[in-house]
């Protein structure tokens, strides 16, 4: 336990500073040092993006990489030995702490291929048509590189757990920072509203580690974005390139994400060509971008995977049949195609794919469960939200309402976002894609009108409180899970990310040699992070060829 505390202080010290390449300028507080963390994350992503191309990336580089961060702590050395950013370091790692220990990961899809792919990358440089092997691997996150340059010889595989927890805190802290700053200020104006109903989200719905797969730091930075803008609004060359930095880093952590750039759309008229070519931001947004892209196409042989458009069929570990049967599935599964199938009888031959998709069909099966699902998770939220403003009326009586119209800034921002949510319901409306969307939605509504009955008010009182409701919710919630887990588990209080068993025992796996390379397989259980070139597929290992050239591997099918 001590160990895990110690290894979350050091880790969030050691690793912020990366942060300073991005952010070299306004280091004073609270905001400022989320900030840092936020950016340290798409610097190490960076990095660890390109070195694959030539490298694994294995402990000696990883840990070499740590000059650099040490280097930036002398340099600045009045930042990183102040007493308010040795107080920021303190309390996020209080909260990453607490977040983390005794969790699981996050279930099935840490085990499938989360876990497996941050192996492969501590063990091999980039492998040519690695998705031939599982084609989960066609769409990881980046964030999967963040965890694999985690593990290195200061914190061994255990590192590889605190990525998804570093953001989420980041995101914590900069609202929860944002809301103090604001209210000791006694400034509520729409940015400050937009925050608070970001936060009563998060801390009915996101503080749980075991919950935070690829899609919950895509949400995460997402709310951060929005949050960026808003309080930005007057075009900036600067800050619309750091919007531009971070919508990558959310698209690159989630496809479904790429919508993320709309927001933007607004302010790219005012771009001056001369600006922005002087900017090293905008090359080093190109660089990043491409380079994901390049990593795609070598992996799948696409360079937005499973978009038939974006594949080259000339390359030989191209399998556009599968890109085709990957896409398909996946659109359909996320329209309930299991529950159109699990309602017809045994006997009825099931619609194919595309006559599924065509006139709405799967509308029906989609409302009985997703739809349902998605109005029981926000009617909590939208209630409270709905009481709270309720409760101000009464107790405050406020008859001296704000003049503020929408301008033309926030509604074609509200428009936006309601086009990213229209776009996500007709692709992938499942609701763990796109929640971000949604509740941006929502909390913009919801910001306009306390802005507009609220802002001149003193709601000192009332933000203290919810200030003070959040923290004992994040604490008791996971207070509760720890107290309810049994910690007679292998590697405890880690987080489980060797066995989905509670137990946490490494399952068996088969071994498989294919042109002298070793893959593996999971005979009970899943890959997670056991063993390098895992897939759970097992009928894939047959239908494979390996090469090996230049000292790089390929994967082809037969």
């Amino acid at each position: 336990m001590i160990n895990l505390a110690f290894n979350t202080l050091l880790v969030l010290y050691l690793f912020a500073p990366f942060g300073v390449i991005l952010q070299k300028k306004n280091l004073n507080n609270f905001i400022d040092f989320s900030k840092l963390l936020i950016n340290c994350s798409i610097i190490i992503c960076f990095i660890c993006l390109s070195l694959n191309f030539f490298f694994s990336i294995n402990k000696f580089i990883t840990t070499v990489f740590l000059i650099i961060p040490i280097y930036i702590i002398l340099k600045y050395r009045k930042v990183f030995f102040s007493f308010d950013y040795l107080k920021f370091i303190l309390i996020s790692s209080f909260l990453l702490f607490f977040l983390i220990v005794e969790s699981n990961v996050y279930r099935p899809d840490a085990g499938l291929y989360h876990l497996p792919y941050i192996k492969i990358l501590n063990e091999e440089k980039i492998v040519f048509g690695l998705s031939n092997l599982h084609f989960r691997y066609g769409h990881v996150s980046i964030i999967q590189y963040f965890s694999a340059f985690s593990n290195n010889f200061i914190f061994g595989s255990n590192g590889i757990v605190f990525a998804q927890g570093i953001i989420a805190v980041a995101i914590i802290l900069n609202f929860l920072s944002y809301l103090y700053n604001y209210n000791k200020s006694k400034i509520y104006n729409l940015h400050f509203f937009y925050i608070l109903f970001f936060s009563i989200y998060i801390f009915y719905k996101m503080i749980r580690y075991s919950e935070y797969g690829n899609d919950a730091s895509a949400h995460f930075i997402f709310f951060f974005l929005v949050s960026e803008i808003l309080k930005n609004k007057k075009f900036n060359i600067n800050d619309f390139l750091y919007w531009l930095i971070i919508a990558v880093f959310i698209a690159l952590n989630k496809t479904t994400m790429l919508l993320s750039f709309l927001l933007l759309i607004p302010f790219v008229f005012k771009i001056k060509i001369k600006e922005i070519l002087k900017n090293r931001k905008f090359y080093f947004c190109i660089i990043f971008f491409v380079l994901w892209m390049i990593k795609s196409l070598i992996v799948s042989g696409c360079l937005i995977y499973p978009i038939k458009s974006s594949c080259l069929k000339n390359l030989s570990w191209t399998n556009i049949d599968h890109v085709i049967k990957v896409s398909s599935d996946s659109e359909v599964w996320a329209k309930a195609w299991p529950e159109y199938r699990s309602s017809i009888g045994s006997d009825e031959k099931p619609l194919s794919n595309e006559e599924y998709l065509q006139n709405f069909r799967w509308l029906s099966y989609w409302s009985v469960k997703h739809l349902k699902y998605i109005i029981n998770l926000l009617t909590p939220y939208i209630l409270f939200n709905l009481i709270l403003f309720f409760l101000l009326r009464i107790i405050y009586k406020n008859k001296n309402y704000n003049t503020f119209s929408v301008d033309n800034i926030n509604f074609k921002l509200l428009t936006l976002i309601g086009i990213a949510i229209l776009i996500w319901f007709l692709k992938s409306p499942i609701y763990r894609y796109g929640y971000s969307y949604i509740i941006s939605f929502i909390s913009f509504i919801f910001a306009i009108i306390f802005y507009k009955n609220f802002s001149n008010l003193n709601l000192k009182k009332t933000t203290n409180i919810l200030l003070a409701l959040f923290l004992v919710i994040f604490f008791s919630k996971n207070s509760l899970r720890i107290f309810n887990n049994d910690n007679a588990y292998f590697n405890y209080p880690w987080p489980k990310y060797y066995s989905l068993k509670i137990n946490n025992e490494i399952p068996k796996y088969k071994e498989y040699k294919l042109n002298k390379v070793k893959f593996y397989s999971p005979i009970n259980g899943y890959c997670m992070y056991n063993r390098n070139l895992c897939t759970n597929y097992e009928s894939i290992l047959k239908e494979i060829k390996i090469y090996k050239k230049y000292n790089y591997m390929l994967i082809v099918h037969k």
